[in-house]
Order: C-alpha cells, then structure tokens, then sequence
C-alpha cells in the first residue's frame, strides 16, 4: 500500500471512530454512517483516465528525426513493428506502423529518401483516437472545416485514388504548416449512412465546400497526414 493510500485509509478509519462516538443513531444507521467515508475515499483515489486527448495529438506523434528505434524506446518495441504499407494507386512502401493491432492508436509512417527517418505519418481508421491541436479529428464535417477556416476550400471529388483530398484553403486559417515547417494534410470521403444522389461531388475536378451537395451532405474527414519537408 503507496503512503498515500495508507494516510487517506488512515483518515477515513479516524473519521469513523469519531462518528461512532459522537453518534447516537440505531446500530444499523451507525454502520450506514461508518461505510460512507470509506466510499468517498475510494472516489478521491480512484485513479485518472490512462489516456487523454493530448497524448493523440498528431502534430507530437512523430518527429522528423525519430528512428526505429526512438520510435520503440517512446512507444514500446511490441508497440511499433516494420511493415509494408498502402500507396497510391495500388502500390505499396516499406514503413512502421505504431499501435498495429489497436485500431483507435494505429499511426502509419512513411520513410523519407533515407528510409531512416518519417517522411510522413498517417492516420485512416474510422476510430482513431488521433487529431490535430486546432481540434480536426476523424469524423470532422467539411462545414466545420469551413467554419474553422473562416473560408470557404476546394478538394478533389470523389471515386477516384486522389478523391476528396483538399487541394486548397484559399488563404484561409487553416492554410498554414505547422510550427516545424511540416505540412498538413486532410482527406474527405462521403457521409455514411446518406442516401446520397448520383452526381454526389465526384470525378477528378475540384469542388468547393459551399457548393449545394457539401452544403446538404457535408463530407467528412476521413484521414489525416502530416508531411516533414524533405532536403532538396
């Protein structure tokens, strides 16, 4: 038992002896008196959350100086393994994946011209637990998005290898890297659960997030990346 917990037990034990005294309650009032204390020192040692939305901050997840085993040393061996990752049209790249078998966690990063170092990390599950310090998460609607940019931004449309990644802020809020020059990237996909129509924002020419469909069926973000600059 840490010391901690021995002096609030401790306390709680003193507190009862004194009510047990002092009270002139029916003995079976007298123990529904002396359990209380008990209770609420076990809520003043009940431990905190393991994990909090800070620790799944992307900009933080990953520095473009890391190694394998940096990575490891952070995050635990078993924690961050070699793996083969998806690429663009079909084609794929040797990199790490960190957290491979906790969807929530799961991080993909791939390697720079040196295959030493990141050259960019990636999050795509649905559930990921990772987001950007201006608070864009997975799930994050494009009115949002919007809103957050103070104006309005054009992406890709959908159904194709580059569909729904935005292309440009337009000089708005969010049109900036981050504080280590890195750049950042976000990937739309369609709402699920809509019955969307026919000519949903598809094709490989770009729309804009006030257009009427966005405005009706707001996309949502799908993945998040962030690219460190490469020596030229």
């Amino acid at each position: 038992m840490s010391v901690r917990l021995e002096y609030f037990a401790f306390a709680g034990f003193c507190l009862l002896g004194i009510n047990a005294c002092d009270s002139e309650q029916a003995p079976g009032e007298a123990v529904a008196e002396k359990a209380k204390p008990i209770e609420q020192v076990a809520t003043i040692l009940k431990p905190e959350a393991a994990t909090s939305a800070e620790d799944f901050l992307l900009e933080t997840a990953v520095k473009e100086s890391d190694t394998l085993e940096s990575l490891r040393k952070k995050y635990g061996e078993a924690n961050v393994i070699k793996s083969e990752l998806p690429g663009a049209e079909g084609e794929t790249s040797q990199g790490w994946m960190l957290f491979p078998n906790e969807p929530e966690k799961k991080l993909l990063v791939y390697l720079g011209e040196s295959d030493l170092h990141p050259g960019s990390i990636v999050v795509n599950e649905l559930n990921s637990q990772w987001h950007l310090s201006n608070s864009v998460k997975m799930g994050t609607d494009s009115k949002a998005l919007q809103a957050l940019n103070q104006k309005v931004f054009s992406f890709y449309g959908f159904y194709w290898d580059y569909g729904g990644v935005i292309s440009d802020w337009n000089g708005g809020a969010l049109d900036k890297k981050a504080a280590d020059g890195s750049h950042i990237g976000i990937h739309l996909c369609p709402p699920e659960n809509a019955k969307l129509p026919d000519n949903y924002l598809s094709g490989d020419g770009t729309f804009q997030s006030d257009d009427p469909l966005a405005q009706k069926f707001p996309p949502v973000v799908c993945e998040l990346s962030l690219s460190f600059p490469q020596p030229e």
